[in-house]
């Protein structure tokens, strides 16, 4: 996949996830998307498909970071820049869709 637009800015607590209408089916190493909403297929390649069933998970960009760092070549660096291409790839198509995790910070002093 290719962008014609810069890399979205995922931060470490980024939640990724499919975006409803994006269906998937395994061939062999591959996976193919379907995309009902937009009538289109899309076919990824073997490092694709591992990203494509993480975000079954909804994980956090980090988690996402830390499975490709320790399941293919690439190390965290290169692990972390794939990703951001291939995210910001996914979300300018609509395949994808993001969130953020909310911390909540109590007062143990003055309870709600």
């Amino acid at each position: 996949m290719t962008s014609s637009t810069e890399n979205k800015n995922f931060d470490k607590d980024t939640v990724i996830e499919r975006s409803i209408g994006a269906e998937s089916v395994e061939v062999g190493d591959d996976t193919v998307i379907v995309d009902s909403l937009h009538g289109r297929a899309l076919r990824l390649n073997s490092t694709g498909t591992a990203i494509w069933r993480e975000l079954g998970s909804r994980p956090s960009y980090a988690q996402l970071v830390r499975h490709l760092a320790e399941n293919f070549p690439v190390g965290p660096d290169g692990a972390e820049e794939a990703l951001q291409s291939y995210l910001s790839d996914l979300l300018d198509q609509g395949l994808i869709g993001t969130s953020r995790v909310v911390r909540v910070i109590t007062d143990e002093r003055n309870p709600a």
